[in-house]
C-alpha cells in the first residue's frame, strides 16, 4: 500500500517507473541525448540484486525509460559502474562503440567486467570478464578517464582508499598507483570515485561517503589536485559538493562538450534509504549540474538545464536576484527551503523515518542568482551562484501545496 506521503512521480528528474534505483552510472551524451544509466532493483522498491537501468532525454529535464540494460548473470549481480565511446575502436568491437564498465559482485568478492553496445540499448558482455579480479569484498566502481597522452585510466574504490588502473585497449588493465587521505571521523565506504579533468594539468577527484555528509548522512567531497594516471596529488581541502543530507555518488558524463563538467547524483542517504515513503519506487537522480573550481575561487555547483516552462506539472523552477523561501506542505509532512539570513537552507518535519527531520545549511555570503528547484519528491538549493547547494527528499504527498516568499 502506498504512503500517503509518497511524492508523485518527478517532472524533472531521473526517477524509476517501480522499484528502487541508487547510483548513476554510465553518464554519457550520445548525438546530443543525454544518457542515464543507474543502479535498479526492478522487482521490488527497497535495495536488491542491482542491474542497469537506463533512461535518455533530449533535454536534460524530461525523461524517457529504456529496457534494462545489464542484468546479473553466472558472475553475479551489476554493480556501479562507467560508459566510455570507443571512437578509435581500441577494444576491438568497433569503432564508436559504446563501452560499460561495472563491478560484478558475487558473495564476499567483487571484480571489475565490461560489456559493448552499439546503441546503448542492448549490450554484450564480454566474453573475457571480469577484466580485473578482486580478492577483498570492497573493490568496486570502476570510474574510467582518457589521459592526456592517449591511454586509458580506471579508478576503483577500496572501500577506504582508491586504486589506479591503466590500459591501452580498455580490456587489459595494469596497476599504477593508489590514493588514501583522511576525509574525517566516522566517514563509512569510499564509494563511486570521479576524476573530472579540468584541463591545464587541473583535476578534480570526487569521493562518496556513506556515512559522512550532514548530520551522518551519506555525502559526497571534491578535492583539487593534478593527476598523472598513477598518483593524485590534492591542491587544497576536500570540499562538500552539497550541504543537504541526500546527495550522493555523484558521476560525471562522457562527451557532455562542456567547458566544465557536468554531472549527476543520487539523491538518498543511506541512512535511511530503504525505508522513506514510497508508492512502490525509491531513489532519484539529480538535476545534471555543471561544477566550477576556478583559480581562487571556492567550488561552484549549477543546473547545466533549464525548463522553457518555470511551472510544470507541480514542479517550480524559482530563480532570484534576492532571498527567498518556499514553503511545500502536504500529506503531514512540511517543508521551508530556500536563501535567507546568509544561509541556504532546508528544514524538513514529519517524522516519517529517523533522520529525516531537521534543518540542513550551509553558509553563503551575499551574491547570486539563487535558485530552489522544487520537484515531486526533492527540494534542489543553489545560492550565491551556486556557491552553497542543499539538496534533500521531501515527502508532501503526491499533491503538495507550494508558497514562495520573495522580500
Amino acid at each position: 500500500m502506498a504512503h500517503p506521503a509518497a511524492p508523485s512521480p518527478p517532472v524533472w528528474h531521473v526517477a524509476p517507473e517501480r522499484g528502487w534505483s541508487n547510483d548513476p552510472n554510465g553518464l554519457v551524451v550520445v548525438d546530443g541525448r543525454w544518457h542515464a544509466f543507474h543502479q535498479h532493483h526492478p522487482a521490488d522498491d527497497r535495495w536488491g540484486p542491482m542491474h542497469w537501468g537506463h533512461a535518455s532525454s533530449a533535454d536534460g529535464l524530461h525523461w524517457r525509460h529504456h529496457p534494462l540494460a545489464l542484468a546479473p548473470d553466472a558472475l553475479g549481480t551489476i554493480f556501479s559502474g562507467s560508459v566510455v565511446l570507443d571512437v578509435d575502436g581500441v577494444a576491438g568491437f568497433g569503432p564508436g562503440v559504446w563501452v560499460a564498465f561495472f563491478t560484478h559482485h558475487a558473495g564476499d568478492r567483487q571484480h571489475q567486467s565490461v560489456a559493448w553496445s552499439v546503441d546503448g540499448d542492448t549490450w554484450t558482455k564480454y566474453h573475457g570478464n571480469p577484466v580485473l579480479v578482486g580478492d577483498v569484498a570492497d573493490f568496486r566502481d570502476p570510474k574510467v578517464v582518457r589521459l592526456p597522452d592517449g591511454r586509458w585510466s580506471m579508478v576503483v574504490t577500496f572501500a577506504d582508499h582508491l586504486g589506479f588502473y591503466v590500459s591501452a585497449d580498455l580490456l587489459h588493465w595494469e596497476p599504477a598507483g593508489r590514493f588514501g587521505a583522511d576525509l574525517g571521523a566516522d566517514v563509512g565506504n569510499w564509494e563511486c570515485p570521479d576524476l573530472v579533468s579540468l584541463g591545464a594539468g587541473r583535476w578534480l577527484l570526487v569521493v562518496s561517503l556513506s556515512t559522512g555528509g550532514p548530520h551522518g548522512h551519506s555525502g559526497t567531497v571534491v578535492l583539487p589536485g593534478r593527476f598523472d594516471g598513477a598518483s593524485f596529488e590534492p591542491t587544497g581541502a576536500a570540499t562538500p559538493l552539497d550541504h543537504g543530507p541526500d546527495c550522493y555518488a555523484f558521476q560525471t558524463f562522457w562527451n557532455a562538450g562542456d567547458a566544465h563538467p557536468v554531472g549527476m547524483a543520487w539523491l538518498n542517504s543511506w541512512r535511511y534509504a530503504n525505508d522513506v515513503p514510497s508508492a512502490g519506487r525509491r531513489g532519484l537522480l539529480s538535476l545534471p549540474r555543471r561544477l566550477r573550481w576556478d583559480d581562487g575561487e571556492d567550488l561552484r555547483s549549477w543546473p547545466a538545464v533549464r525548463p522553457a516552462t518555470l511551472q510544470e506539472q507541480g514542479a517550480h523552477w524559482i530563480e532570484v536576484d534576492s532571498e527567498v523561501v518556499v514553503e511545500i506542505t502536504g500529506a503531514g509532512g512540511a517543508v521551508r527551503a530556500g536563501v535567507s539570513a546568509g544561509e541556504a537552507f532546508v528544514e524538513r518535519a514529519g517524522g516519517f523515518v529517523d533522520g529525516y527531520d531537521g534543518r540542513f545549511a550551509a553558509p553563503v555570503d551575499d551574491g547570486s542568482p539563487n535558485l530552489v528547484v522544487v520537484d515531486h519528491g526533492v527540494v534542489e538549493v543553489f545560492a550565491g551562484g551556486g556557491r552553497a547547494a542543499v539538496t534533500a527528499q521531501v515527502f508532501v504527498g503526491a499533491t503538495p501545496r507550494v508558497r514562495v516568499h520573495v522580500p
